[in-house]
């Protein structure tokens, strides 16, 4: 290879064609099922081309067909398919044992992995080389693919050659070696001897390494097991010789093995030291060197060489150390640096090949692509955590790519903002610090959060617990953030219970653990109580992503274990123990969390909400049990408000405060509660439903009161308290007029009754159908309906006693009137009736029960009869004839004869006015027959029938005679005087009168004797 830009000549390099492991060597693990074991070899990132799967599988099903378009995913499925109609195949039985199935499923995968390998190893073969003018790339053009030719460092130069043809000088870029050549050739022999021992080593060496990393055992036991093969075997007797003389050359072992461990060791790089913050390196422009795709995987790919070039150096130099404690001092070493490599050397190198192994499994691991719906959760997630890493935005995981090439793809691109656009060779000047700062990136003790960062929001939740398990039993770097990591990965693969422990445990770390503090979670806070209780607050906003309101509780009390009892949070946590201990129904915990609540308006806030859940599901018994303590006023002030605002068809708040305040023995809140509920359901809700509530409602609230003691047997009406309702009015200079707002109304227990009477009157009215027409159903359930209006649908509805009943409550004296008249217009109407009209009377009858008795009589019409006969006699006033006058007006009117009751109460109470009736109906001569027995009566014949007491005497009482009456009588007879009848009545008339005029001039004359 040119080793100068333009320059002539050829150099060595050495091609890692590195070979597939051998069927044998992959089923040494017999404790995995081969078909997995098999797969993962083969669909390892970069292991085979799609092509070389595709000729394989062709092989297999002995085709010639080759789809080279199918996606890694469906290439799987086909390499299962053709794998296992080989296995069924080589079955030559029906039915065969498990132990002869997995043989055979063993073979059909080791022969399907073999072939693979042959083409993989044929398509490598070398074709031509391709060099660069301007640059020292060179590529080497394959069968099947290309590979390009890297420069290397000094330490991986010296371990892939083996020390051969490497002086002192390849050390002149480490500054700690170049400028001691005395150390410089202790590191050489030391490395030499290392190569020479991993030469003895056997083929499987790296394997079992990796299968004790894999397994969680420490790679001391493992290289001393392996160092103690070694002292063991007898067939190389010269080797361990040079080893040891190799080993007896250097100087200065502890110098030596400082500087090897030193040039080993990342955690002194700017990167991960933490001296350098990429994220704070900003360039205009886009950097784009190895930007590409190709251009990512050349620097991928270069990492996992070094890696594993490191790794396999810290595993020589580990069976090395073993070798030289087991030779003793026969290697020539003091005792004190045999000490110095067993206390400080061999654990130090046990954590460089721990970390080394973690490195090589992050550069092959595979990243799965994730589905869109996980990427916007884990979007989401990091919202709620409050991360910087949010906004940075990287491709997902494509197919076949391994999660180096993933990090690379998104954070990894701020390394290359670092480095930048270099001006010279690329490959001298860009590739090493680009590897090396991703290497540091990745490094386990790496101080700078970006790659945890990235799989916080990569959603490779697998490999998180993979990386974490990985690290589990030997790292103390950062392993508070590693809990809090692998926590958020249980977490999104459901296994929530476990990830609160570890969230819990992570929750140790704040605020010692700067890293998780600062770094990863960026938590803010003055004190250490500050920052603990703020990173509870965030890992609960986290589960509340998720269903599971218990952990949420779980991390709620324990957050409020650990904070003070003066903290500003503690309000917080409080209100959100509440809030999930409500949602899982568990009332009595929600209510001690919500009286615990130091915050006022917290807490009034919860009881809100503590009163609607309860209410929405009728737990109205638990919820009245509670005793409130000091929040009783919010409670009714959130209930009424509630009430009031609630629809009340399907509003049950009014019936909760009114027994509410009976349990505590308020009876006036809850009649006055009962009231407003009534009054309400008679303005907005208009049914027969809301009828029935309203009338329940009065009853309830006439019930409270009837508890009370009689002087306080009342309550503010409703509504009369406030004008809230009223726009503001203002004065010509635009201010606002102050309004008074300070009256009120106060409502008696009579009143009330006055109320539920008028609304029982209605509910009947929606509820009675009379024998001939339908329910009244729309004029009563009109809101605002007056006692007045609700008289007259009373009477239309033949419902005669219930409107007297109103009418006396109200005292509606014209009402009355009204009443009589259409039960005399009634009875009229069915005198004149047969049959079924008259046998359906008794619908309306039955409801019109005078004074609660059974209506009596032979048929319909003489019960009516008897009504209107009980109402007009016991209804009318004492000196009062409205009644009858009404009564004979409306039969009068509907031509029908006066009945003998009618007319003999009429003429006790006045009869001038009957007489004055009949002359304006017409009847002069009935009027005329009733004024001469009217005169004769005040004579004293028959004057009990018109309420005299005797006739006309000295001595007796004066009675009084309707001159005017009679007057206007006369002249109607007289004008009428050719009837014969009329006639005959005006001339008894007549003789009558002269008969009453001279009794008054006989008893007028013996009163004026008696005086004198």
């Amino acid at each position: 290879r040119r080793t100068v830009v333009g320059g002539v000549g050829w150099d060595n390099v050495t091609t890692c064609d590195s070979e597939m492991l051998a069927p044998d060597e992959l089923d040494m693990n017999c404790e995995e099922d081969s078909r997995q074991v098999y797969l993962g070899a083969l669909f390892a990132p970069g292991a085979f081309l799609a092509s070389t799967l595709i000729k394989t599988v062709a092989i297999f099903r002995r085709s010639v067909e080759r789809d080279e378009g199918v996606s890694w995913d469906r290439l799987r499925a086909e390499v299962v398919s053709a794998v296992e109609c080989e296995v069924q195949g080589s079955l030559s039985e029906y039915e065969v044992t498990d132990e002869d199935y997995v043989l055979a499923s063993r073979a059909a995968w080791a022969r399907f992995y073999s072939c693979a390998c042959q083409y993989r190893s044929a398509g490598l073969q070398p074709m031509g080389l391709v060099a660069s003018k301007d640059t020292t790339a060179v590529m080497l053009i394959r069968r099947e693919i290309i590979t390009w030719l890297r420069p290397v460092e000094a330490l991986e130069q010296v371990v892939v050659t083996g020390g051969v043809g490497v002086t002192t000088d390849i050390f002149s870029d480490i500054p700690p070696i170049s400028a001691n050549p005395g150390l410089a050739s202790d590191v050489l022999h030391l490395l030499v001897a290392a190569g020479m021992v991993g030469r003895m080593l056997p083929p499987g060496t790296i394997n079992t390494f990796s299968e004790a990393v894999s397994r969680l055992h420490s790679p001391d036991l493992v290289s001393k097991s392996i160092a103690q093969e070694v002292l063991a075997d007898q067939e190389q007797p010269g080797a361990m010789g040079e080893v040891m003389g190799r080993v007896g050359l250097v100087q200065d072992m502890q110098q030596a093995m400082e500087c090897l461990l030193y040039c080993l060791e990342l955690d002194r790089g700017s990167v991960s030291s933490g001296e350098l913050d990429i994220s704070d390196v900003e360039r205009e422009g886009v950097c784009r060197v190895f930007s590409s795709s190709l251009g990512t995987s050349v620097v991928a790919e270069s990492l996992r060489q070094q890696v594993e070039t490191r790794l396999w150096l810290a595993q020589q130099l580990l069976v090395t150390q073993h070798l030289v404690m087991g030779c003793g001092t026969s290697a020539g070493l003091a005792p004190n640096t045999l000490d110095m490599i067993q206390s400080t050397f061999l654990p130090r190198t046990t954590v460089m090949v721990h970390c080394y192994s973690v490195l090589h499994w992050l550069c092959s691991a595979p990243a799965r692509q994730p589905i869109h719906s996980s990427i916007q959760q884990s979007l989401r997630q990091m919202a709620v955590l409050r991360l910087g890493e949010t906004n940075t935005q990287f491709p997902p995981a494509r197919d076949n790519t391994s999660i180096l090439e993933l990090f690379l793809a998104g954070p990894g691109t701020r390394v290359r903002a670092v480095v930048g656009d270099v001006s010279g060779d690329a490959w001298l000047l860009a590739l090493p610090p680009l590897t090396n700062m991703t290497a540091q990136l990745l490094w386990p003790r790496c101080a700078a959060p970006t790659f945890l960062h990235f799989l916080l929001t990569s959603c490779q939740h697998s490999l998180i617990q993979q990386y974490c398990r990985l690290l589990s039993t030997w790292c103390d770097w950062h392993c508070h953030a590693r809990q809090f990591l692998l926590a958020t990965a249980l977490l999104n693969m459901c296994e929530q219970e476990k990830a609160v422990d570890l969230f819990l445990s992570a929750a140790g770390g704040v605020p010692q653990d700067q890293f998780l503090t600062e770094h990863l979670l960026n938590l803010t806070g003055d004190t250490a109580d500050d920052l603990t209780v703020s990173y509870f607050l965030r890992v609960i906003s986290l589960l509340e992503q998720f269903t599971c309101p218990d952990l949420v509780i779980t991390l709620a009390e324990t957050g409020l274990a650990v904070a003070p009892q003066t903290h500003p949070e503690r309000a917080t946590l409080a209100y959100i123990l509440f809030s999930y201990h409500l949602k899982l129904g568990h009332n009595d915990d929600a209510y001690d969390a919500m009286v615990s609540n130091p915050d006022t308006l917290r807490r009034k806030d919860s009881l809100r909400q503590f009163l609607v859940t309860l209410f929405d599901r009728g737990e109205l018994a638990v919820l009245s049990g509670y005793p409130y303590i000091d929040m009783l006023d919010d409670v009714e002030n959130i209930i009424e408000s509630r009430a009031r605002s609630a629809d009340l068809s399907v509003n049950n708040y009014y019936d909760f405060l009114y027994s509410f305040h009976v349990l505590k023995e308020n009876y006036r809140k809850a009649a006055h509660v009962m009231y407003e509920c009534g009054a309400r359901l008679g303005l907005e809700l208009n049914s027969l439903t809301g009828l029935k509530k309203q009338a329940q409602s009065y009853l309830a609230c006439i019930n409270s009161l009837r508890l009370v003691n009689t002087k306080y047997q009342w309550i503010v009406k409703p509504g009369h308290s406030s004008s809230t309702s009223k726009s503001p009015k203002r004065s010509l200079d635009g201010e606002e007029k102050e309004i008074n707002t300070s009256t009120m109304e106060v409502l008696e227990l009579n009143d009330i009754e006055k109320e539920l009477i008028l609304t029982q009157a209605r509910l009947k009215l929606c509820t009675f159908t009379n024998g001939n027409s339908d329910p009244v159903t729309s004029l009563p359930l009109s809101p605002g309906l007056t006692p007045v209006e609700t008289v007259s649908l009373l009477v239309a509805s033949h419902l005669y006693m219930d409107a007297v009943n109103l009418c006396i409550t109200f005292k509606l004296a014209s009402s009355m009137t009204s009443v009589v008249e259409g039960l005399a217009a009634k009875c009229a109407k069915l005198s004149n009736s047969r049959g079924a009209e008259v046998a359906a009377a008794w619908t309306w009858l039955a409801e019109n029960r005078p004074g609660g008795k059974e209506v009596q009589g032979e048929d319909a019409v003489e019960a009516s009869w008897q009504l209107l006969e009980h109402i007009v006699t016991t209804q009318e006033e004492k000196g009062c004839s409205s009644l009858h006058r009404a009564t004979v007006s409306r039969l009068a009117s509907s031509s029908c004869s006066f009945p003998p009751w009618l007319l003999a109460g009429y003429k006790r109470r006045d009869c001038a006015e009957l007489i004055r009736l009949y002359h304006q109906l017409g009847f002069i001569e009935l009027a005329g027959e009733l004024a001469i027995e009217y005169i004769m009566a005040v004579m004293g014949v028959g004057a009990e029938y018109f309420g005299l007491q005797g006739g006309l005497s000295a001595t007796s009482k004066p009675a009084w005679v309707p001159w005017t009456v009679l007057d206007r009588l006369f002249l109607e007879l007289r004008e009428n005087s050719s009837h014969s009848g009329v006639r005959s009545v005006m001339e008894r008339l007549e003789g009558t009168v002269e008969k009453y005029l001279d009794l008054v001039e006989s008893v007028s004359g013996e009163m004026v004797a008696l005086r004198a």
